[in-house]
């Protein structure tokens, strides 16, 4: 774990520490205190202060987060300064994942019901 890291035009498979910084570059996985991303991209990312211009994350869980011109496939958060663009809020997480488990428990119903009469 880094106490800081900083990334200018380059990647990451994970990034753990206090003041993470990603300019025009990308992660897989970040987890810090304070996490900003300037026309980058995260596949996730969790931590108490995220800061995004001009970015996209696949997941974002954080207390705060201050978003321009950027976007977020699922965003979890207290706190949201700035225009969001997600694919899926807080409520709609929670209906998606209520929707695949009755469908994942339908299917393994059917499934076993077949696999019974054999």
């Amino acid at each position: 774990m880094a106490k800081e890291a900083e990334i200018h035009q380059g990647g990451a498979a994970v990034l753990q520490g206090d003041n993470i910084a990603i300019h025009q570059g990308a992660a897989i996985a970040i987890r810090g205190g304070q996490v900003m991303l300037e026309n980058g991209s995260a596949v996730a990312v969790i931590t108490a202060d995220l800061s995004l211009a001009g970015s996209r994350t696949g997941l974002s869980v954080a207390d705060r987060v201050n978003m321009e011109n950027s976007s977020s496939v699922i965003l979890l958060a207290r706190e949201i300064n700035g225009p969001v663009e997600t694919v899926l809020d807080t409520r709609g997480a929670l209906l998606a994942g209520l929707v695949s488990g009755i469908g994942v428990g339908l299917v393994l119903t059917v499934l076993r019901m077949l696999t019974r009469r054999r």
